[in-house]
């Protein structure tokens, strides 16, 4: 393997704009025709994606310490306002997170045997697990002090899927139904008040504690992923990337795009919930944002086949009529996943939402199946 060029920073700033995920052009890849610039290799497609794994989940990691700022601020001084300015927050850090679930489905630091995947994002949640609900005023973690008389870093990591794969106990869904509380209306996203937080509401003490302890948590899971990546650290999780055959490093970078694309985002999180119609299998129902989920995702494999890696380029020399049908179908898939409405949990009840929802779906698959394509033209099988 070549030694890795020098480090470049890519901006963050189009990942900002939910109504337009394409790169900004200042920071395409050199066209093919430019000769100043070396063509791209495999190799280069590698370091690229290191470099962008790095920088994704250092993104990450920064909204989401701005983000334990803002619930610090909210738990000194409970408002209407300071609420509101940690949700706003909560959706910025989602938004810098959700790119970077391209770079799972292969054992990496995220989701290997210790990864953090299922402690960060895991899904969907049962909220009486966590706090009451309505009907049960006395539900979960936050209420039964008999059972667990203090909250801490410990007993919630232990609690995290205990007895039942929807007994969620932390990460950002955690965080979000302990902000927007149960989503009980078609009309709006979940309205819980900060007076949740205050003196006279039952246990208030308790939710302040889980809020905080979930956010610590949160945060130290994605900073031991931004040090898995960091290439300043020799010992790194991306170093050692870069020193696997080239076939194995573009194994991994494949495989994640064509499970994200063919199963976890187009299936588990589209297509169950346009099948069953059933709000709870949304990805972030409590707030409404799940479109936001969808596009963000969907940014993270185009980042990786076409806007931060060359690969596509280095395809192009091997099959350019194949390299043109994926951006062709990258594309069409971008201008469907744009055109879903907000809230999700509306658009699946509406029929022609329904056939923007079912066409994403319909590319995503597809798009999976080129991807599987492209994979064999570097000698690279999925089984």
């Amino acid at each position: 393997m070549t030694a890795i060029c020098a480090l470049f920073l890519w901006s963050a700033m189009g990942l900002a704009n939910a109504s337009n995920l394409a790169s900004p052009s200042h920071l395409n890849s050199t066209t093919a025709t430019d000769t100043s610039v070396a063509a791209p290799s495999e190799t280069s497609v590698v370091e690229n994606y290191v470099r962008l794994a790095s920088e994704q989940y250092s993104l990450a990691l920064e909204q989401a310490v701005v983000f334990q700022k803002t619930v610090e601020e909210f738990l000194q001084a409970p408002s209407a306002e300071t609420l509101q300015v940690a949700k706003n927050q909560w959706i910025e850090m989602r938004k810098a997170y959700s790119p970077s679930e391209v770079f799972r489905f292969y054992g990496g630091p995220i989701d290997d045997e210790d990864g953090p995947e299922g402690l960060l994002n895991a899904w969907p949640l049962d909220e009486a697990y966590i706090d009451s609900v309505v009907g049960m005023p006395n539900s979960g973690i936050i209420h039964d002090r008999t059972t667990y008389p203090t909250i801490t870093k410990e007993l919630l990591l232990e609690l995290n899927e205990k007895n039942g794969e929807k007994n969620i106990s932390i990460g950002y869904h955690a965080l979000e139904f302990l902000l927007w509380g149960q989503d009980l209306s078609m009309e709006s996203a979940g309205n819980r008040s900060f007076t949740d937080y205050l003196p006279g509401a039952k246990n208030f003490d308790r939710r302040r504690d889980y809020l905080k302890i979930t956010t610590d948590l949160l945060v130290d899971h994605l900073r031991s992923l931004q040090r898995d990546w960091d290439l300043s650290k020799p010992s790194s999780y991306g170093n050692q990337f870069l020193s696997l055959d080239t076939k194995e490093a573009m194994r991994n970078l494949l495989l994640g795009v064509y499970k994200l694309s063919g199963e976890e985002l187009s299936q588990e999180r589209m297509f169950v919930a346009y099948d069953t119609q059933a709000e709870e299998d949304e990805h972030s129902c409590f707030s409404d944002t799940t479109h936001l989920d969808l596009r963000y995702n969907f940014q993270g494999l185009k980042n990786v086949l076409q806007d931060k890696t060359d690969f596509l380029r280095v395809l192009d020399r091997k099959n350019p009529n194949l390299a043109k049908q994926i951006r062709e179908k990258l594309e069409l898939t971008e201008k469907e996943i744009l055109a879903i409405p907000a809230p999700f949990d509306n658009a699946i009840f509406d029929e022609g939402a329904r056939k923007t929802i079912k066409a994403s779906v319909d590319h995503l698959v597809d798009l999976a199946e080129l991807v599987k394509l492209a994979a064999n033209e570097f000698g690279i099988q999925f089984e």
